[in-house]
């Protein structure tokens, strides 16, 4: 056992030297072969004055899992299980769990475990696991547990790949973020942070980010290095400035800072070129930037709420764009830049006239005027031959065109809040009564 146990000591990687060099001495001090002579160690642990009251509580824990003498943990060797146990022992186990399952244990040690699809937990409390395999990754959620700072103990499980920490009342996140270089989803959201540490830089596995709902004033200009970052989500903080370091971002796919206080973006931002979601709503942009337009691979353009009155012409060349969200700026003319464009949301603006150019935009299915001043459709509007979903709504329209009537794919059509004389909407009834849904 004393061979072994130097072993399992020497392979730990949860355990400082000092930690080992401590267990050890105590353990040949007192042999460690009975429960009499273990009691012994854990009573010199107990009474040492050089040890510092945490480091003792993490020794005893350490120093009774590895001489396996707690009465109240059950030993379960070479099994095959669907199923995790809290005060259990495994050795040499292999894990195979159901789908969207989570555990919450404690006192549970692991040795020489194989975990073969992914493993979910929603607690984990003075537990260890000393070379275990995870095929599929490992993932921890403690959201919504009132947690006011995260426990120190999470940073030595090295092999969770996603952590989430949502709507809890963090204020600050521990430098040992680097502790965890497996991981790949990073979640804490809706807590009171301010800042994020620097060593973030060292989770270079990180695929996703989100740090919504929090109070962060600036962001690091290291979480440039996050090579690997597909997902980034900002919204809802008190950022006045986004850093140049977030253009050295080569992988990102998806970026949000929605409801910040931004009036500009950087002149590198043109470099995220596999950018395919970005959202600027909720800031205080008055004029989009030409940047923008270099962002070839954007699928999605997200700005209402704003304070935008026209679009530049170099967002002509986002050719992939297919759906542009402007709502609640101060744009007079219907915005027609990529005839590829299958969503324009542009309610609540200052549009009167829809600009026969609108045409152009042959792949359009939906289109949302709503809460503006358009007072006729035209009828050249039949050659959206797509146009599925239309939102007129809260207008000063008096008269719907003959024309209007050949868009044969149309299944929602909101007119409601126009100047619509009861003999229109008879007659509105009676030619879209079949569609889906129909609000006059």
């Amino acid at each position: 056992m004393y061979q072994n146990f130097e072993e399992a000591l020497s392979r730990d990687v949860y355990l400082t030297k000092a930690q080992v060099k401590v267990i050890l001495i105590l353990y040949r001090q007192y042999g460690g072969q009975n429960t009499m002579a273990n009691k012994g160690v854990m009573d010199a642990i107990e009474l040492d004055p050089d040890l510092k009251p945490d480091h003792k509580k993490t020794i005893l824990m350490l120093y009774s899992q590895y001489t396996k003498v707690s009465p109240s943990r059950t030993q379960v060797k070479s099994k095959v299980l669907d199923h995790i146990d809290s005060n259990t022992f495994y050795g040499g186990c292999t894990f195979y769990f159901p789908q969207k399952k989570r555990f919450r244990i404690h006192n549970t040690f692991f040795d020489n475990c194989s975990f073969r699809n992914h493993v979910a937990f929603s607690k984990v409390k003075e537990c260890r696991f000393v070379n275990c395999s995870f095929s599929e990754g490992a993932s921890l959620d403690l959201s919504s547990e009132h947690l006011e700072t995260i426990p120190n103990e999470i940073f030595a499980f090295t092999f969770f790949t996603a952590l989430k920490l949502s709507n809890n009342n963090i204020r600050e996140f521990p430098t040992e973020i680097y502790r965890l270089p497996n991981l790949r989803s990073l979640d804490i959201s809706r807590n009171e942070m301010t800042e994020l540490p620097k060593e973030i830089k060292f989770c270079k596995a990180l695929e996703e980010l989100i740090v919504k709902e929090n109070s962060l004033a600036k962001i690091a200009d290291e979480m440039g290095n996050l090579s690997h970052l597909c997902h980034l989500d900002l919204s809802d903080n008190e950022l006045s400035s986004i850093p140049k370091a977030i253009a050295k971002l080569s992988k990102i796919e998806h970026l949000s800072f929605e409801n910040n206080s931004l009036q500009n973006i950087p002149k590198e931002f043109w470099r995220l070129k596999t950018l395919r979601i970005l959202n600027l709503s909720g800031n205080e942009f008055e004029h989009v930037p030409k940047e923008l337009g270099k962002l070839t691979q954007l699928e999605a353009l997200y700005l209402q709420r704003n304070f935008l009155q026209t679009l530049p012409l170099q967002l002509e060349k986002l050719t992939k764009l297919r759906g542009l969200y402007l709502d609640n700026n101060r744009i007079t003319q219907v915005p027609v830049i990529t005839t590829n464009l299958q969503i324009l949301s542009v309610s609540c603006n200052f549009i009167e006239e829809i600009d026969v150019n609108i045409t152009k935009l042959i792949h359009l299915h939906t289109l949302d005027l709503s809460g503006n001043r358009v007072k006729t459709i035209p009828a050249e509007i039949a050659n959206l031959r797509e146009l599925s979903k239309i939102y007129l709504d809260d207008n000063e329209i008096e008269t719907v065109p003959e024309e209007f009537y050949s868009l044969l794919c149309l299944s929602t059509v909101f007119l409601e809040q126009n100047s619509i004389s009861w003999e229109q909407k008879q007659i509105i009834w009676k030619r879209l009564g079949h569609i889906g849904l129909l609000n006059t």
